[in-house]
């Protein structure tokens, strides 16, 4: 963990892959001002950014066969963070 000038800015849990990762959360004076999660499919594409402070702003990415990135959605995650249980609306 690092310490930049009363804030913090952590990364405590990597997958199997270390440039992968799952966990990022930054605080000021203790109060986290974002905090997010991370998911990826079997060959490291991203398939979700979960907001843990603003569930609503939440992540679900879906990739071709190709591995090329085919539709964005942006709302709150399922708890098995594979669907939204709400969509956000622009």
């Amino acid at each position: 963990m690092a310490t930049f000038s009363r804030s913090k800015l952590s990364c405590p849990r990597l997958v199997d892959r270390p440039a992968l990762l799952t966990h990022l959360k930054h605080a000021v004076s203790g109060n986290p001002i974002y905090e997010l999660g991370y998911g990826y499919d079997a060959v490291g594409n991203r398939v979700y950014k979960e907001d843990l402070v603003n569930s609503t702003r939440s992540e679900f990415y879906d990739y071709d066969h190709q591995n090329r990135l085919r539709r964005f959605r942006r709302g709150t995650l399922n708890a098995n963070k594979d669907d939204f249980t709400e969509v956000a609306h622009p």
